[in-house]
């Protein structure tokens, strides 16, 4: 008999990938006294500790570096089990967290997500938001399936893919001069005041790239740090924005938003970011398989 749990590996895990205890339980769903004791028993089992504790952050030690690579192939392999067990039973459930930047979570994901819980109405998606920083900071913790980001990112140690195209556009008020349909420079755009999202967002680091490369930064920026925000600061005059065209769409068709007439518009894809994983389990085989579906009807 083994003297040891698959609880207690997955307890194990969830904390080496995420640093400690209490980010641990909330991605398993148990208290921290809880997982504290299963941790406990596991190292007590094993008769040696597994990580370095300094306060509260707990790093991997050696024997829990090799043990981890050794419970990622047991769990999975598990995984695989139960996952076999629902597809012979057509099923296909369970909790979906998805890791979405704020444009994507606000605006792109949640019409989308009807076909796939239409298909599968077991599955519960869980979703995550946080700018393009923070969701690259959840998928290298596991605490999401997948990651939703925008624009170039750099994901080191992670398996990407590029997934739906995405248009920038500059937006002002109905009744800016910006509005009246004509052209307009980029030195005149340059000079205007905009209302930007915070450092770390995908849509800032996207539009300042774009900018910085065209020699044509804005000469006064305020920071909103959200779309819906930056939205209502245009409606009020206080300044221009770039925002995907997917969070201003019904603004721009009944009028509360103009569109600026500018030299040019900045477009970008959408990327799926993953841990890499030999395996995957049914269901984060069926969520990339509706967003490769979602990529193929196109933005």
């Amino acid at each position: 008999m083994l003297p040891f749990t698959l609880r207690q590996l997955e307890v194990f895990r969830a904390i080496a990938r995420q640093g400690g205890v209490t980010h641990a339980t909330k991605r398993l769903g148990v208290s921290q006294s809880a997982a504290s004791m299963a941790l406990a028993e596991l190292e007590r089992a094993l008769g040696r500790r597994l990580f370095n504790r300094t306060g509260r952050s707990m790093a991997l030690n050696d024997e829990g570096r090799r043990l981890l690579a050794q419970a990622e192939a047991l769990l999975d392999a598990a995984g695989d089990i139960v996952a076999a067990t629902r597809e012979e039973a057509g099923e296909v459930s369970g909790k979906l967290a998805l890791g979405c930047s704020t444009t994507i979570a606000g605006y792109t994901l949640p019409p989308r997500l009807a076909s796939l819980l239409e298909r599968h109405p077991g599955i519960e998606p869980e979703l995550r938001v946080a700018n393009t920083e923070g969701v690259l900071r959840l998928v290298h913790r596991g605490e999401v399936d997948i990651g939703l980001v925008e624009g170039e990112v750099d994901a080191h140690g992670l398996e990407t893919r590029e997934w739906l195209p995405d248009e920038i556009v500059a937006v002002c008020s109905p009744s800016d001069p910006f509005a009246a349909g004509r052209r307009v420079t980029a030195k005149a755009l340059a000079k205007r005041r905009w209302l930007m999202r915070e450092g770390g967002s995908g849509t800032y680091d996207t539009v300042m790239e774009e900018l910085g490369r065209r020699g044509e930064q804005p000469e006064q920026t305020r920071v909103f740090g959200d779309t819906e925000a930056i939205k209502g600061g245009v409606r009020a005059g206080l300044g221009l924005a770039w925002v995907s065209l997917s969070a201003v769409r019904e603004e721009l068709e009944d009028g509360r938003l103009a569109r600026v007439n500018a030299p040019f518009s900045i477009r970008r894809r959408l990327r799926i970011l993953m841990l890499p994983a030999r395996r995957r389990s049914a269901l984060v085989r069926t969520a990339l398989e509706w967003l490769d579906a979602e990529a193929g009807r196109g933005a």
